[in-house]
């Protein structure tokens, strides 16, 4: 029967060591895995049923049939519609905000509003120069104004506050013909 070396012995008993240490590392991961599935599934349940206690909460009669926003003033409601943009104020939130927004009186004066600022002189529209004249300009969701000016190989990134240029884009071999800003941020 040969003999083996200690050497030999101590790498096997290294090695055997490192497996233990390995498999009781799996089992304990499997744990927590297994934990950590337990607690997202508990989660997703609550979540669930507070989702649905607000919207019982939201479908629910008042009492009295009285609209609970009826305690905001209208100004605070129309700056609520200017804010969070006309478009967007068409989905069903409450009586009084589909009331408002169906008012064309407030209609109108949100629209005057929006420009009064420029009739007023209090506001003045920006005015963009170039020797060879804008071709495009495109507005990113950070407010940043994109521009290409005519037979241009670069596109200028405008401060939304004052119009000062904050950076070119460059690296097109010839003009730029067109230039879109999309929801993702991106500028195409």
């Amino acid at each position: 029967m040969s003999q083996t070396s200690p050497a030999a012995f101590q790498r096997v008993h290294n090695t055997r060591h490192r497996l233990v240490c390995l498999r009781a590392r799996r089992e304990d991961t499997q744990h927590q895995m297994d934990a950590l599935a337990l607690t997202l599934e508990q989660t997703t349940v609550k979540i669930a049923a507070v989702e649905a206690e607000l919207g019982a909460a939201v479908e629910a009669p008042v009492a009295g049939g009285v609209d609970p926003t009826s305690w905001l003033p209208n100004e605070l409601m129309i700056m609520l519609l200017l804010r969070v943009g006309w478009g967007m104020a068409r989905g069903r939130v409450c009586r009084r905000w589909h009331t408002l927004h169906q008012t064309p009186v407030l209609q109108r004066t949100l629209w005057d509003q929006r420009w009064e600022g420029y009739a007023s002189g209090r506001l003045k529209p920006r005015v963009l120069l170039s020797d060879n004249g804008v071709e495009n300009v495109a507005i990113g969701r950070d407010g940043v104004v994109y521009c290409v000016m005519f037979l241009s190989s670069t596109i200028k990134c405008l401060s939304p506050i004052d119009g000062t240029l904050l950076r070119t884009l460059e690296g097109h071999m010839n003009s730029v013909n067109a230039l879109f800003a999309g929801h993702d941020g991106c500028v195409y």
